[in-house]
């Protein structure tokens, strides 16, 4: 009679749960480049840094930015939506960040 492998009462999931059936982006590599890239930009601009100040804001805004279009790529529903669902929290956020340092200059 042939042996018969049994597996130790784990079954392995066709898909992580919580997720989506569909395929899904892997939106945290994304933003790695993202922030490597970001990372590039803030080290070249440190050496023509005009204001104190300067480089956070820049920082602050163009992270906003990259947050606001990667979340688009998100495919889970447990982020949260503000606006009637217009707007994930994060983008909500990073549309906040953005604004607000315009608003005092």
């Amino acid at each position: 009679m042939a042996q018969q492998r049994r597996s130790a009462g784990l079954s392995r999931p066709r898909r992580p749960v919580g997720t989506q059936a569909g395929p899904l982006h892997p939106v945290q590599l994304y933003e790695s480049v993202v922030c490597a890239g970001l990372f590039i930009v803030l080290v070249k601009v440190t050496r023509r840094r005009r204001r104190h100040g300067d480089l956070i804001l820049m920082y602050t805004m163009l992270y906003a930015v990259a947050r606001f279009v990667l979340e688009f790529y998100r495919g889970d529903a447990d982020r949260g939506f503000v606006f009637g669902g217009m707007l994930s929290t994060s983008q909500f956020i990073g549309v906040l960040l953005f604004v607000r340092p315009h608003a005092e200059a």
